[in-house]
């Protein structure tokens, strides 16, 4: 009952990590193309970022969960064989078996939270670095794909690469290097690489 409780105390810390590592994951993948995201994102873009981002593909959705449920897994077997040398060694040390159950629960509660952090800064911050500089370098290299179309309200349409969007702008390429920035309202429809129609 007791662990409830600090579950439910720490959500709440959670989601917050889950918002900075949110703003930490764009602000890395916009640095790229030297755009400071923040100047165009709203209140509710920074809120929903973890969402949106935890959600943005069943392979990222089912990544997180399996990284999830491989970390409590991992403390379940370090709380089955306490009495092993080698749990030792993510105890700072020490023979976990010795200690209290209270002392034991809270430990144990700790190493979860720590193990989950460590996931999930890895996917935001490797995510954001690495992508993004991906992407810059195919377009410094003459490499990357102007598949999608943008049909903008004056009737232009625009042969591009979307770099991206939040609730109030596109961000893409043309192909003369040349990044823009599109309020959504400025949009009349969008055709993505594999042709379908988003808008």
């Amino acid at each position: 009952m007791k662990n409830l409780e600090k579950i439910l105390q720490l959500l709440p810390l959670a989601y917050l990590f889950l918002i900075i590592l949110g703003i930490l994951k764009e602000t890395l993948y916009y640095h790229n193309f030297g755009i400071n995201i923040m100047n165009y994102s709203s209140i509710v873009d920074v809120i929903m970022s973890p969402i949106a981002e935890l959600t943005s593909s069943l392979i990222v959705l089912f990544g997180c969960i399996i990284s999830s449920l491989f970390s409590i897994f991992f403390v379940n077997m370090l709380k089955k064989y306490s009495h092993k040398k080698w749990t030792s060694y993510f105890t700072d040390g020490k023979d976990i078996s010795q200690f209290s159950e209270e002392e034991k629960s809270e430990k144990y509660l700790m190493l979860t939270v720590g193990l989950l952090g460590a996931a999930f800064i890895g996917y935001f911050v490797g995510f954001g670095v690495m992508n993004g500089r991906k992407i810059a370098d195919k377009i410094a290299k003459n490499e990357i794909q102007y598949q999608d179309s943008l049909k903008l309200n004056n009737g232009e349409n625009v042969k591009c690469h979307i770099l991206g969007s939040n609730s109030q702008y596109y961000f893409y390429v043309k192909s003369n290097k040349i990044i823009e920035i599109a309020p959504i309202g400025s949009i009349s429809t969008i055709i993505d690489d594999k042709g379908i129609l988003k808008k």
